[in-house]
């Protein structure tokens, strides 16, 4: 939240709410695979499409970055719903 204050303004509220969301699923990943590697992975996938987004069309991978993190979280809830 600094960055409403000193830095981008009311842009600041949807990056909270991404940054909130990708932290969920990085959560998720660990907890339910029992390893920190899937969550790295993840986190460098997203870095990779925000990194990027400098080069010509690379910025385009974020949607799909941000489409298999949803996916991961159904697959996770699913797994864990048909365990209890």
């Amino acid at each position: 939240m600094p960055n409403a204050f000193f830095g981008i303004g009311a842009l600041a509220i949807p990056q909270v709410v991404i940054q909130f969301g990708l932290g969920s699923v990085y959560y998720l990943a660990r907890r339910f695979s029992g390893s920190l590697v899937p969550a790295m992975i993840l986190h460098r996938l997203w870095d990779f499409s925000t990194f990027s987004s400098n080069v010509p069309y690379a910025g385009l991978a974020a949607p799909f970055i941000g489409a298999a993190a949803v996916i991961v979280v159904v697959v996770i809830l699913c797994r864990d719903k048909r365990r209890a």
